[in-house]
């Protein structure tokens, strides 16, 4: 086994394991760090697709792929508990500091000010825009040259993307004043 295929069989099974007790009502972690997790593989895929580094890319579109559908597993309750444990500990009319990042804290005080509607698109837009830029440079593959197969694999990403926003718009609609 190549050191490719041992990665993406650990990526895999992170991802279902995390999956699994999303499924069950339990988060082995944030669920603000799984949606960075994805993030961070658009970012990463985009980076190695725009520098010709098809391995890097292709690995981290199989991670923020798998990770988008263990997020798929989670409920708009899982996101709501985590929110209100974030928000216990924030006070919303402080200015923003760079601990807030760590948590759902810099993204309350974004709905404290702009409102929950504005937030969740900003939120969709911070998740999306590395989706767009890693589906525009996916190079064509095959005999083909299509590049339809690598665009459909990110349909995940964006679902999952739309239903986390939804998850937290309507998280901050109950649990923020005025939101």
């Amino acid at each position: 086994m190549s050191l490719a295929q041992i990665s993406i069989l650990i990526i895999i099974g992170t991802a279902t394991v995390v999956g699994w007790s999303l499924l069950r009502g339990a988060t082995l972690f944030r669920l603000y760090w799984l949606a960075l997790l994805v993030l961070a593989g658009l970012i990463v895929a985009a980076a190695g697709q725009i520098m010709a580094v098809r391995s890097v890319a292709e690995t981290a579109s199989l991670f923020a792929i798998t990770f988008s559908f263990a997020g798929w597993a989670s409920s708009p309750t899982l996101w709501r508990n985590e929110l209100r444990r974030d928000l216990e500990s924030t006070v919303l009319y402080a200015r923003f500091e760079p601990r807030d990042l760590r948590s759902w804290r810099a993204w309350l005080k974004l709905v404290d000010r702009w409102g929950a509607a504005t937030a969740s698109l900003a939120y969709v837009a911070i998740l999306l825009a590395p989706l767009a830029a890693a589906a525009a440079t996916v190079q064509p593959t095959g005999p083909a040259n299509e590049r339809t197969p690598m665009m459909l694999a990110l349909v995940p990403v964006a679902i999952f993307a739309l239903l986390s926003a939804w998850y937290l718009y309507r998280g901050a609609r109950r649990l923020v004043p005025g939101a």
